[in-house]
């Protein structure tokens, strides 16, 4: 099985730690994004082109950043995590989420 303190498992496949079913392949999961970007507080006065930005560009954070995931073939729960995009480590829960 997988090192918890890791994530991984001994022939590098990324196992994710869901915090209602435990560390699970990352195949059961659909990655929902960086959990810190936040929609525009004003959505009717953003421009298309604020609309774009928002919506296209996306980080590529070298090390650590907090994320959203769901376990689609587990619990179907989301919660977000925080992954060292360098090695796949995934550090403890950072909060549960609900489905609403």
């Amino acid at each position: 099985g997988p090192a918890p303190e890791t994530g991984k498992a001994e022939y590098d496949m990324m196992y994710i730690p869901c915090p209602h079913c435990g560390h699970r392949n990352a195949d059961e999961f659909i990655y929902g994004g960086d959990s810190d970007k936040r929609r525009p507080a004003n959505p009717e006065e953003v421009s298309d082109a604020g609309w774009s930005e928002y919506i296209y560009s996306v980080p590529n954070v070298k090390g650590v950043a907090k994320e959203y995931w769901r376990h689609k073939r587990g619990c179907n729960r989301w919660f977000v995590i925080q992954r060292d995009s360098r090695t796949d480590t995934m550090t403890p829960l950072v909060r549960k989420l609900t489905n609403d």
